[in-house]
């Protein structure tokens, strides 16, 4: 079953109804929270399929996120997100799929969820990204638009007033024209509350 088909027809419905689940619950806290800027560095490695029959393309590097969203520390938060800014991925190994170049760049803009599950007791928490993506090929064939999700695992650190969050996170992507890619990005997010 393809993403198209089980759950990116209308993906901010759905980001916005577990959104709407998440303040909820944290409505109490409320007054803690305001909105935020946050960065992360990304090291990923997608696998693109669908250039050419029974090919895999490999594409790895360093990618960076920047989300702008409402933010309870060590709680929750939800907003937009961009990815990446300035980072293109370069080819890992074999020749470029035909119609593209050497480098390719895929952005992501959308909307990002991060939820601590447990805060009393520990700073584990989940991201959940939901996205319009954009293959820059760099070649003949041009720009390729799809969706995206991303789900991350992690934890973050308080070091008086600095959260240091490294996390582990898979990417899943459906492209048009027959363009599906798959990959990693685990990342380290440096947060400093006392001053942003």
């Amino acid at each position: 079953m393809s993403l198209n088909s089980c759950c990116l027809r209308k993906p901010y419905i759905y980001a916005l109804l577990i959104a709407s689940a998440v303040l909820g619950k944290h409505s109490l806290q409320a007054e803690e929270g305001r909105v935020r800027v946050r960065a992360r560095e990304h090291y990923e490695q997608l696998r693109i399929k669908g250039f050419e029959p029974n090919v895999e393309a490999r594409y790895a590097g360093l990618t960076n996120s920047i989300n702008i969203w409402y933010e309870v520390p060590f709680h929750y938060s939800i907003g937009l997100t961009g990815s990446p800014l300035f980072a293109s991925l370069p080819l890992v190994g074999k020749e470029a799929p035909t119609g593209t170049g050497d480098r390719m760049k895929l952005i992501h803009l959308g909307l990002e969820t991060k939820y601590f599950p447990l805060p009393e007791c520990a700073s584990a928490f989940g991201r959940l990204g939901i996205y319009e993506s954009t293959l820059q090929t760099n070649g003949t064939r041009g720009v390729i638009r799809g969706q995206s999700i991303l789900l991350g695992l992690g934890y973050e650190w308080n070091l008086g007033g600095i959260g240091l969050a490294p996390e582990m996170a898979w990417r899943f992507v459906e492209l048009d024209q027959g363009l599906s890619a798959r990959g990693t990005a685990p990342a380290i997010g440096l947060h400093f509350y006392r001053a942003l």
